[in-house]
């Protein structure tokens, strides 16, 4: 995981976050100087102590499942993957939603290594409805 001190004009945000995952495929999150807790996505004050005193933090690409589960009934918006697998991975203390692709289900298993990968641009609906173009990411098992 890579760390840099930030600038007090560094902007430590979702637009960060979304602009990091578009641009250079990575995930960065932060790291409170004060208290050590890490956050993703990176905010402009630690959840837990409140400090501004943050770190930026470069993800690595790869984590371990922590648990997983494959969708058979889903929402209009996923039902063209169904079914589907769905996991949270563990990135060096940072725990992270996503769907794993291009996987036999028989394969998965808590503790497998998946890798980040990430598609620059796609459509994203949020809740008001409204459609803007965003990044993508997902999960592959580690190898395949």
């Amino acid at each position: 995981m890579q760390r840099h001190t930030s600038s007090p004009n560094e902007n430590f945000t979702i637009q960060s976050f979304f602009d990091a995952l578009r641009n250079q495929g990575i995930l960065i999150g932060a790291l409170c100087n004060r208290c050590g807790w890490k956050m993703l996505p990176p905010r402009p004050a630690c959840t837990k102590c409140f400090s501004t005193e943050l770190q930026r933090l470069q993800l690595p690409k790869s984590g371990k499942v922590i648990s997983f589960s494959e969708v058979h009934v889903s929402s209009d918006a996923f039902s063209r993957y169904v079914p589907y697998i769905v996991a949270i991975a563990d990135f060096d203390g940072i725990r992270i939603p996503g769907m794993i692709k291009n996987a036999n289900v028989k394969k998965v298993r808590v503790g497998a290594l998946v890798e980040v990968r990430t598609k620059a641009l796609s459509k994203i609906s949020g809740a008001d409805g409204l459609s803007q173009d965003g990044p993508e990411y997902w999960f592959e098992l580690a190898g395949e």
